[in-house]
């Protein structure tokens, strides 16, 4: 194992989608010198009355991306006068509606059944995530530093010149980049690779903009960015991005009236099979860099740590988690034994679908049977209905 893990407790939410929450708080092993050097990166968190003053401009192209009004001094006024613009920012305010109401119900939920056991933890990993900011701060929105990851580009935002020429046919695609996260709870990875990988949206970037402007938060910095051989991010230019292995996006962010500086890091593209990490020593300890005890949400994760190739990544959430939310698509049941997790189930156990079909947990079915389960009163993930398989599990 590349991580030990020891006494944990976990909570299970199950359906046909099951949520886990785990913890850990081991080191990994050494890992071997890189070239890449950078001074530690550190989270501030300040008074009130201190919030550093945030980069207007790019609050205001997170506003233009969200479909909401800009300043008449910005320099993308004049492309919120286009009819092109006003159509996507009605289609978005009506999309947002939809999901404010949905996001009522699972924060209702979280309030009694996740909020209580995971408000002290102040660090998230959310391993396959790709860019869904929106569920983990609805069931972690205390958070202040959080890591998320997947196959998609970090991306760029666009120029004016390129809005000038593609103002109609970007606004188009980003719509389609968002719809599947509004409408099924999770991305379409088949989709993403057209919907983030073309000539208008090449990556992540403007949705986290909208994601994090739509959950209510300010942003203060988005800068782009590679670990160093201690595993600490050091900022680069997105225009040599390119010659570096671990892309990352480092957000910046606050809550309105909060006094607390928050920090989001995507890496995109980082290939975490066992093959692939076993070569990449910097992204290892970046990981290894992350609070020892930990929380964790794994959703929609493509039942990738059900293989054996992508064990090192399993052992990274064992044993840096202490307290596990996820659905059946994360680590599988066998891997929590009781003598060192604690676990809660909700919903109801059915099969995989079909896609995933091979990936059934007879283990885990059993234990609907015989265990206490909840009640869990919406959809996310693969699941086809709601109340099914979600659990969360926590260190003992």
């Amino acid at each position: 194992m590349l991580f030990p893990y020891n006494m944990k407790l976990r909570l299970l939410l199950a359906s046909v989608l099951a949520v886990t929450l785990f913890a850990c708080h081991h080191k990994q092993e050494a890992v071997a010198p890189q070239e890449e050097t950078a001074p530690v990166d550190t989270l501030e968190v300040v008074t009130e009355d201190t919030i550093p003053q945030g980069d207007v401009q790019l609050q205001q192209m997170a506003n233009f991306l969200s479909g909401r009004p800009v300043a008449e001094d910005s320099h993308l006024y004049k492309f919120t006068q286009q009819a092109a613009w006003k159509n996507y920012a009605a289609r978005a305010n009506d999309l947002w509606h939809t999901f404010q109401t949905k996001k009522e119900s699972y924060t209702a939920w979280a309030k009694t059944e996740i909020y209580p056991l995971s408000k002290n933890y102040n660090e998230l990993f959310s391993p396959f995530s790709g860019s869904d900011f929106l569920y983990a701060d609805i069931f972690f929105p205390n958070i202040t530093t959080m890591y998320l990851f997947g196959l998609e580009s970090v991306g760029s935002l666009p120029s004016t010149d390129s809005l000038k020429k593609n103002l109609g046919s970007y606004l188009e695609t980003l719509n389609a980049g968002i719809g599947d996260i509004m409408k099924h709870s999770f991305f379409i990875t088949k989709h993403m690779k057209t919907e983030l990988a073309n000539v208008q949206v090449d990556g992540v970037a403007p949705l986290l903009l909208i994601f994090l402007t739509q959950s209510g938060q300010e942003i203060l910095t988005m800068q782009y960015g590679s670990v160093d051989k201690e595993g600490h991010f050091f900022e680069v230019p997105y225009e040599q991005l390119s010659r570096h292995r671990n892309k990352l996006i480092k957000i910046t962010y606050h809550q309105p009236n909060m006094p607390t500086v928050r920090t989001l890091y995507y890496t995109g593209g980082t290939n975490v099979a066992n093959g692939s990490l076993k070569v990449n020593p910097e992204y290892i300890k970046f990981m290894d860099n992350m609070a020892d005890g930990c929380a964790t949400f794994i959703k929609s994760a493509s039942y990738l740590m059900h293989e054996e190739d992508f064990s090192m990544i399993r052992d990274v959430v064992l044993a840096k988690s202490d307290f596990i939310m996820q659905d059946d698509s994360g680590v599988p049941y066998r891997f929590f034994p009781a003598n060192e997790w604690k676990t809660q189930l909700y919903g109801g156990y059915s099969r995989p679908i079909a896609l995933f079909s091979e990936y059934a947990e007879s283990d885990l079915a059993d234990a609907y049977k015989s265990e206490e389960v909840k009640p869990l009163p919406f959809r996310i993930g693969y699941n086809r209905f709601s109340n099914e398989r979600t659990h969360i599990r926590i260190k003992k």
